[in-house]
Parts: C-alpha cells; structure tokens; sequence
C-alpha cells in the first residue's frame, strides 16, 4: 500500500526501484510481526500441517412450554434428529412422565424440574457431569455440564434466559448469559 502510494508522487518525489523493494521488505517484516495477534493460536493460518478433522456433536434445543402437553411431538421430533444431547427449557413433573421413553436412549441426565416456565433438563447419549446452578442476576436455574469428546472436554451451558419483554428483563437477560458464560470455568 505503501508503495503504490508513494508511485503516486509526483516525479522528483517517487521512489526508485530499490526503494520499492526496501518498502516491500519492510511491510512484510511488520506483517511477521503484526498478523500472529490477529490470527489466535491453533488456527490454520498458523499452522505448517493441516487441521485433524474433529469429533461433531449434535444438539437439540427445544422449548416444550410448561403449559403443552404434546408429548408424543416432542418425542418425535427428538427421535427424528438424532441429537447427541437434548436441552428442553420449561420441563415440569408432567413433562418428565410424558418424556420418560427418553431414558432409554439418553442416559446421562441433569434435571431441574419446576411448575413454572423456568424448569430445564439436558439428556446425553455421552456420559457428562455436571449440575444445575441458578442465576444470580434472574434467580432461574441452567445447567452447567461437562463432557469429552474426541478426548477434548466441552463445557455446555443450558440457560433459559428472561424473556426480553421490557428493559429490564432485556438487561437482566444480558447479564444473566454474560455471568454465567463466564463463571464456574474449570
């Protein structure tokens, strides 16, 4: 950039060949040094092998409402993904009895059961620990959950915020997944 810059001047002040080359050499010394804090450590850019193809992980979200009582849809479409985990926000009582076929095929569980829109559960295929914590901005509980896979551990967090109904549960939202993204890191 630099180069073509100063080309641009008028004749007595351009740079000469050599001085291109000089500016050349520069600029890609200032890159060595510049581009390793650009690009973070590991990634392929920085790296003379290629990436390992890695492990996937497939996860299902769903949101029954405490309210529903569609048990069999919810299997189904559980069943229809496949998902290596399943995080279901608003489970109750009723919820855990109508799901109960899902501890067959899922059978590493954390579950936080309440009759309010705030009850959650996370089931896995793989063995994981963890434990529900509860929010200390929105005072609702998530599950904070460990598990390997492809022998690196993945930290998984099922939070189910507050809805952004107003400015305050907007805000109370924003913090409440800030701290815990940032909390219990082990």
């Amino acid at each position: 950039v630099c180069a073509v810059v100063l080309a641009g001047l008028p004749a007595p002040h351009r740079p000469t060949w050599w001085q291109h080359a000089l500016i050349v050499t520069f600029a890609v010394a200032n890159l060595a040094v510049v581009l390793p804090a650009w690009v973070p450590p590991g990634h392929p850019a920085m790296s003379a092998t290629p990436p390992t193809p890695s492990a996937s992980l497939k996860l299902l979200s769903l949101n029954v409402h405490y309210r529903n009582d569609q048990y069999a849809k919810v299997l189904a479409a559980i069943r229809a993904n496949n998902a290596d985990l399943v995080l279901l926000m608003e489970v109750n009582a009723a919820w855990l009895t109508g799901l109960a076929e899902l501890d067959r095929d899922y059978p590493y569980r954390i579950i936080a059961p309440q009759e309010d829109s705030f009850g959650i559960a996370l089931y896995s295929r793989l063995p994981l620990r963890g434990s529900i914590e509860t929010s200390a901005t929105a005072g609702v509980p998530f599950i904070d959950a460990y598990l390997s896979i492809a022998e690196t551990n993945v930290r998984f967090l099922g939070i189910h915020t507050l809805p952004p109904v107003n400015r305050e549960y907007a805000l109370s939202r924003d913090d409440q997944t800030a701290r815990n993204c940032r909390a219990g890191r082990r």
